[in-house]
């Protein structure tokens, strides 16, 4: 039979009276579907989710400043500003203190120093030995990767400094075999155990128990404020889940102090070795003078030699502070097509160019006659005076750089203040349980009026196709 156009219209014309007679007339269905999803939803919040206790710490960075005695040393100009641009910045960057406590390795470091591996097998370790006793054989791999992570809640990395993962690989067969054999309860035969599939059963462990720490920890940045929060969730203790907000803190601080200023380090190290080579070719310097004008007593330089000396000195002191500007540059790993590096390239070879041209008396740099053209005791003198000259400024160029590195490197080594330490909270994180309630409740109303539907929609059909059948007969 098919049916006329008007009634397929008047089909699709939404009833909100007729549907909430559908619901009243199958109140009982609809009463029956809400009823089960709060039960289910009641369970859950009450049983199945555990209770996760969340704190925070705040930190904010160090704005980095140009103070002080920096800040002249930097406004020195020439060379000494040249050489003090390379030194390392402040850590006031929001983005970079938030991409170290998102690391992988920070989390290690934390959880090693609370012992997390044997804190998060301790539960399920319970129920196996309620289950199946105090005893396990060769045979039981999860009983045996829960024993050893209560056994070495640090991760084993504490005598070896691998991470928890990397140093449950690098153990050989006879030490996890030694591990499991001595670990309470063993009761199997040593022979028939499988030590490479117990020794990665034990690294999956270790790194699903780090995933899991790792997902109750939440970092937020505020960029505007330049405002970091570390947030920790853990279940069921929240004086931990303080303790281990303030320790991600602390790690940072300890982190930063032994990894991130190594460029600072490196380059202090690098100027002070090449300041203590300056003292000593100074010395050097100084103690042939005095003895070539102990020797030569009446030996004495026309004012026109002696200023010639002096620029020739200069131009080879501005030779060496950009020598040793390229050497920073190169030792702070700077890739070789770097602008800064061609920079101080093309400076290099011009300032060479312009002492050649001055050693044959050619050029405005010297604007005198050339020393080779000196009797042989004045050149001597002058090569010995232009030799000191070069030391004296490149161990002044030298020592400015020093103290630029060395204040660098102290400004880098706490990067952050601690706004807000963490405190046990004193209300849980989750599950909201009310909330959970009315969301269930929402849930199973509508998962209700769906179920009447369809059942009302299914009656219809029903009743329309024994309709068509009397019809036909």
């Amino acid at each position: 039979m098919t049916v006329p156009e008007t009634d397929r219209y008047a089909e699709a014309d939404v009833d909100i009276a007729a549907y909430v007679g559908i619901l009243w007339r199958r109140k009982w269905l609809f009463a029956a579907v809400v009823t089960v999803v709060l039960i289910g939803a009641f369970v859950r919040t009450m049983y199945l989710r555990p209770e996760m206790w969340g704190s925070a710490t705040t930190i904010i960075p160090h704005k980095e400043a140009d103070g002080g005695a920096l800040g002249l040393l930097r406004q020195a100009g020439g060379a000494a500003a040249a050489l003090a641009g390379l030194g390392v910045t402040g850590g006031g960057d929001t983005e970079r203190l938030s991409s170290f406590l998102r690391t992988r390795s920070l989390a290690e470091r934390v959880a090693r120093r609370h012992r997390l591996f044997g804190v998060l097998t301790h539960r399920q370790l319970n129920e196996l030995r309620e289950k199946r006793g105090p005893s396990f054989g060769e045979l039981d791999l999860d009983r045996i990767r829960l024993e050893l992570a209560a056994a070495h809640p640090a991760g084993v990395a504490e005598a070896s400094g691998l991470s928890p993962g990397s140093a449950i690989l690098a153990l050989d067969d006879a030490t996890v075999l030694a591990e499991v054999t001595s670990l309470p309860g063993w009761a199997g035969n040593a022979a028939g155990l499988d030590v490479r599939a117990a020794r990665q059963s034990w690294y999956q462990l270790s790194q699903a128990m780090l995933g899991k720490f790792r997902e109750g920890v939440r970092v937020e940045s505020d960029r505007k404020d330049s405002i970091i929060r570390v947030v920790v969730m853990f279940e069921d203790n929240p004086t931990l889940a303080a303790d281990l907000a303030n320790s991600f803190v602390d790690e940072l601080r300890t982190y930063l102090r032994t990894t991130t200023n190594t460029e600072a380090r490196r380059t202090r190290e690098f100027v002070e070795a090449r300041y203590m080579t300056a003292v000593s070719d100074l010395a050097a310097a100084e103690a042939a003078l005095e003895a070539f004008e102990t020797q030569h007593t009446l030996v004495s330089l026309p004012e026109q030699t002696a200023q010639a000396v002096s620029r020739l000195g200069a131009l080879e002191a501005t030779l060496a502070a950009k020598r040793v500007e390229r050497d920073v540059l190169t030792g702070a790993r700077v890739s070789p097509g770097s602008a800064a590096l061609a920079a101080i390239d093309v400076q290099i070879d011009a300032a060479e160019e312009k002492l050649a041209l001055a050693l044959r008396g050619e050029g405005s740099a010297v604007s005198t006659m050339a020393l080779a053209d000196l009797p042989r005791v004045k050149r001597e003198l002058a090569e010995l005076m232009r030799a000191r000259v070069v030391q004296e400024t490149l161990f002044t160029l030298l020592a400015q750089q020093l103290e630029i590195a060395k204040i660098d490197e102290t400004r880098e080594e706490v990067a952050f203040e601690t706004l807000d330490p963490a405190m046990p909270a004193i209300e849980r994180s989750s599950p909201r349980r009310k909330v959970d309630m009315v969301i269930g409740l929402a849930i199973g109303c509508v998962m209700g009026a769906l179920c009447v539907a369809l059942v009302e929609l299914w009656s219809t059909r029903r009743q329309r196709a024994a309709s068509a059948g009397e019809q036909t007969a």
